[in-house]
């Protein structure tokens, strides 16, 4: 990349105070150009940012008088509380250590699902991907593809437990209780996912199953 003098741009709006505090730049050892935070930056209040080398920065800014390169907007520049949020999120994540919470939380959410649909039998059906702070699930259908019906069979059983889980990405607030109602959740469900690989997907579902946002013939809205 440097040879052909790309920039080399990393998207942090997920990865930021969840890899480490210093974003997953840091815990993999690359130096980008450019990074991106989103809103997490100060606990979901309107707020973004865009860092990166300074003589990068400066061919977006109006420090110099110079055509600008590319545009930095301020939708929501006037909002200072937000800034206020950030300097807040920075000092708790620091001091808190919240990186490594999220991953000790992941990490025994991990294990113990692992256990139970292990003991379900259904460890090739049910699988967890991803870093222990950021755990997805994967739903996959008798023949062993993964299946939108059979991800949308495990949305409707957990909500019927009260877990509201598209995915098990965690956070500092999720103490012993929600890790344990989770995992009680998934247990439950266990049977019911039997059945549905053994007399069908149909026989189980209530209503039609959810689809991807982003499909082969373009961007549309998930329902």
């Amino acid at each position: 990349m440097r040879r052909y003098g790309a920039l080399l741009i990393l998207d942090e709006i997920i990865t930021a105070f969840r890899w480490h505090e210093r974003g997953a730049q840091f815990v993999y050892d690359i130096r980008s150009d450019l990074c991106a935070f989103g809103k997490g930056l100060a606990n979901g209040l309107p707020l973004s940012a865009l860092a990166g080398r300074r003589d990068v920065m400066r061919l977006g800014g109006s420090v110099d008088d110079a055509d600008r390169v590319f545009l930095l907007s301020q939708t929501a520049g006037a909002q200072p509380w937000a800034l206020a949020a950030m300097l807040t999120v920075i000092e708790t994540c620091l001091r808190e250590q919240i990186s490594v919470q999220l991953q000790q939380i992941g990490a025994d959410l991990r294990r113990r699902i692992e256990e139970v649909v292990a003991d379900a039998g259904l460890g090739s059906y049910f699988q967890l991907r991803g870093r222990d702070c950021n755990l997805v699930y994967v739903a996959r259908d008798a023949t062993g593809q993964p299946s939108q019906s059979f991800r949308t069979l495990i949305l409707q059983e957990l909500l019927d437990r009260g877990i509201l889980a598209p995915s098990f990405v965690v956070c500092a607030a999720h103490d012993s209780a929600a890790v344990e109602q989770t995992v009680d959740a998934v247990a439950q469900l266990m049977p019911t996912y039997r059945r549905a690989l053994e007399s069908g997907i149909e026989n189980v579902l209530r209503g039609r199953p959810v689809r991807p946002a982003i499909r082969a013939r373009g961007l549309v809205t998930s329902t």
